[in-house]
């Protein structure tokens, strides 16, 4: 959809249903051409906007405009308390200092702005870090975000088995 797409939806649901909250996430919002131009028109027509993010774009540019669109809530997903852990599980090196720089960044603007929308700290949990999450709540505490909330990984729906242990697929011909 593009944005006015997007701006037409939006105001016709709130036709609809009167105020409400929409929280956009991904795969990345911030990838989409226009993203913080809806964020700020959401916030110009009443609607209560969240984003989840991975914390990829936010720079210092991007991190004021999210925060002058004065958002109902940043979602930050963040899986260790640390680059070497972070990074291995989202495969992207660098990641974990983008990130933990952005939350700096939109924090140091939200009180600039005397603002109070909660960053949320959203890491999924797993074999590979479940024993970093004591740590977390340090960290979260550390760099300033409001909030931490655990996400438990799972894989999906499982197949029917046998009873020799073996996967069942049903099939129709």
């Amino acid at each position: 959809m593009t944005i006015e797409e997007w701006q037409k939806a939006l105001l016709s649901i709130k036709d609809f249903v009167g105020k409400f909250s929409i929280s956009f996430s991904g795969g990345e919002p911030f990838i989409k051409p226009g993203f913080l131009d809806l964020m700020t028109f959401c916030h110009q027509n009443g609607i209560l906007a969240g984003v989840t993010t991975n914390g990829s774009a936010l720079n210092r540019k991007n991190a004021a405009k999210l925060v002058a669109a004065h958002p109902w809530n940043l979602n930050i997903s963040v899986d260790a308390p640390s680059a070497e852990v972070h990074d291995y599980l989202r495969g992207w090196p660098g990641l974990f200092q983008k990130l933990s720089d952005g939350i700096k960044y939109v924090r140091d603007e939200r009180d600039r702005q005397g603002l109070t929308f909660p960053i949320i700290i959203k890491p999924t949990v797993g074999r590979k870090n479940y024993r970093y999450l004591p740590d977390m709540v340090q960290w979260v505490k550390d760099i300033g975000a409001t909030a931490l909330n655990f996400s438990p990984w799972t894989a999906g729906p499982r197949r029917p088995t046998t009873s020799s242990g073996s996967s069942r697929t049903n099939t129709t011909t």
